[in-house]
């Protein structure tokens, strides 16, 4: 709304518009000496010619005047994740597209409290079955809502997949499978076929089949090298080792992680080994506390 100043100026200038058309309209007496004039503006000229300048200043003035922000739409709330479930199959499957690996099967097993290897194995089976031509076949632990749960030891969803696995890569931690679920996995690697253990594999089962980390993959758990989340290690290639296939195109590896102590059998062939770092950051010098 415009200030009390501003309505005074309003008024004001009514009345000189007002008292203009009033005296253009008024008769003018005669005067002694007669000269020709221009007939002078009527008033509705006058009161029109007003009237559009009051209209300027009014609506200036109404420019001037602070408006209310407009009110904002209202906006939608985002749809809230549901409970994460996996297909009806209760595993993941990936056809595998052209490449290297075509009509091969790898299997994929999930199943630690501390990796999230229910997040990462998924990706890695992607990765090889759409760059590399592998099928893969990820399976999880599951509850008894059929959710994924590494918590849930005892469990491992469809291992008849192990049957026609042509490679293995696990991740697990401590399992008790019940006996008609191990089986698919002992014939499996009774087979021959590749098996790769990641990271808590090497203590992947406990009670009567405990032992299969130095069984197969040649060290069980002995201890951490390094502080467990405050120290972190960097890989480091084994001389000799830098022009083996298996490490091709790899130069730097970081893990936001401490390492295991290991003794493997005479007849390993190591790539590399873990260095500790003083710290979690990738550019962190190595660990001299002993």
């Amino acid at each position: 709304m415009p200030d009390k100043r501003e309505l005074i100026i309003f008024i004001l200038l009514c009345f000189v518009a007002y008292g203009l058309g009033y005296w253009y309209g008024m008769p003018k007496e005669d005067s002694d000496e007669r000269t020709e004039v221009s007939a002078p503006p009527t008033p509705t000229i006058v009161t029109n010619v007003v009237t559009n300048v009051l209209k300027e200043v009014v609506t200036n003035i109404i420019a001037a005047t602070p408006q209310p922000a407009p009110t904002p739409a209202p906006v939608k709330p985002l749809p809230q994740p549901t409970p994460t479930k996996i297909n009806a199959a209760n595993h993941i499957a990936y056809q595998g597209k052209a490449g290297p690996g075509k009509g091969k099967h790898i299997v994929l097993l999930s199943g630690d409290e501390e990796y999230r290897s229910e997040e990462g194995l998924p990706m890695m089976a992607k990765i090889l079955s759409q760059r590399h031509g592998f099928k893969c076949t990820v399976l999880f632990s599951l509850n008894e809502q059929g959710e994924i749960d590494p918590n849930n030891q005892k469990s491992l969803s469809h291992p008849q997949a192990l049957d026609s696995a042509d490679a293995i890569i696990m991740l697990l931690r401590f399992r008790t499978w019940p006996d008609e679920v191990y089986k698919h996995f002992d014939d499996a690697c009774n087979r021959g076929i590749p098996v790769i253990g990641l990271r808590t594999s090497i203590h992947a089962f406990r009670g009567k089949i405990g032992g299969f980390g130095k069984r197969v993959l040649g060290e069980g758990w002995v201890s951490h090298w390094g502080g467990h989340k405050r120290e972190a290690c960097r890989g480091a290639i084994e001389p000799g080792a830098k022009k083996d296939p298996i490490l091709n195109g790899v130069s730097d590896v970081f893990a936001d992680s401490d390492v295991y102590e290991a003794y493997p059998p005479e007849d390993a062939k190591i790539l590399m080994r873990g260095l500790v770092l003083e710290n979690m950051n990738p550019d962190s010098k190595p660990s001299t506390r002993q």
